[in-house]
């Protein structure tokens, strides 16, 4: 956390606001967008090595992660955003009410149709 309650350093986008009133921080969209390129940059890695059993297993690692990826799709408006939980309710899943460049990582990185 940044010196101001609304300020999160921890993913390097000191600009984007981390912190709703009320809520709490459970997913962040450019965190889960960062873990499925790097996984495929290891994977082709692996295939660079020729390393068989590392190249299916990385590939179904990302798999997974691009299928989790439509937790982040808010169905109200079809953005991906960060996902929260209510303080009282943390079964309660809500989309972060912030929209900027992180609704974007998805499509900037072809990983949505």
């Amino acid at each position: 956390m940044g010196p101001d309650d609304y300020v999160y350093y921890s993913s390097g986008l000191d600009d984007y606001p981390r912190n709703d009133t009320g809520l709490v921080s459970k997913y962040h969209l450019d965190l889960h967008v960062w873990e499925i390129v790097f996984t495929q940059i290891m994977a082709n890695i692996a295939e660079h090595y020729g390393d068989t059993d590392n190249i299916a297993y990385l590939n179904e690692v990302k798999n997974q992660l691009i299928q989790n990826l439509d937790t982040f799709l808010d169905p109200t408006d079809y953005l991906y955003k960060d996902i929260f939980t209510d303080v009282n309710d943390k079964s309660k899943i809500i989309h972060s009410q912030h929209i900027g460049y992180i609704s974007l990582l998805p499509m900037i990185f072809g990983l949505v149709d």
